[in-house]
């Protein structure tokens, strides 16, 4: 069983409206983001998630869930190309900070208000699996970041990530479990510029529709 499978891999497979008029013809860019080959914005500073141990805080959660979110770079708060692919980054770090603490939270922070059409699915599928923690090993390096079309204020982009092997934690005693990680994974984003920053208005991950 793939790292996240099964409840991550449901998350986030609703499609907006505006991603079924897309263009691919439309403003954009293929290459790949300016950086693409720097890490993304840490996990965690907590305990690696390869750790043997499956050891449990006061709060039941185990110690190598991470604890940290990651920081929002400098340059993700431009309404340019290189600002858009900088947060687009920054979002899918958070995505899976959020997936491996099981909490929507920092998602809906980077939301225009609190919201989006698939966040409430996501957490739902969070709720189902309160028994265990899926932590990769390392933050998912990203390939390639592309802008493939922008509609005023809003922007779609599409990020390709290798999603690294990780460890399923449980609250109730059992053994940590080792899971496989994928390759050449992607995750669309509509994201939204207004006073002076990017918010994530939606995601989906097209491969797993």
């Amino acid at each position: 069983m793939g790292l996240l499978a099964p409840s991550w891999r449901r998350a986030g497979t609703a499609l907006t409206a505006a991603a079924l008029v897309l263009s691919l013809g439309a403003c954009g860019s293929d290459e790949p983001a300016s950086g693409s080959d720097e890490p993304l914005p840490t996990l965690s500073d907590s305990p690696s998630a390869s750790a043997s141990t499956g050891e449990q805080t006061d709060g039941g959660v185990p110690e190598a869930v991470p604890t940290t979110a990651p920081d929002e770079p400098a340059r993700a708060d431009k309404k340019t190309d290189v600002g858009a692919k900088a947060f687009a980054k920054y979002a899918l770090s958070t995505y899976w900070y959020a997936a491996s603490r099981q909490d929507i939270e920092p998602i809906l922070a980077l939301t225009p208000d609190g919201s989006c059409p698939t966040c409430a699915e996501t957490k739902e599928n969070f709720a189902a699996t309160p028994e265990s923690y899926e932590v990769p090993d390392h933050t998912p390096r990203a390939d390639k970041v592309s802008i493939y079309l922008k509609e005023g204020s809003i922007w779609h982009v599409s990020i390709r990530y290798d999603l690294p092997d990780g460890t399923r934690y449980f609250t109730d005693g059992r053994d940590p479990e080792p899971i496989s990680g994928e390759d050449d994974d992607v995750m669309e984003m509509d994201l939204q510029w207004g006073n002076g920053s990017w918010k994530l208005a939606q995601y989906r991950f097209p491969d797993r529709s």
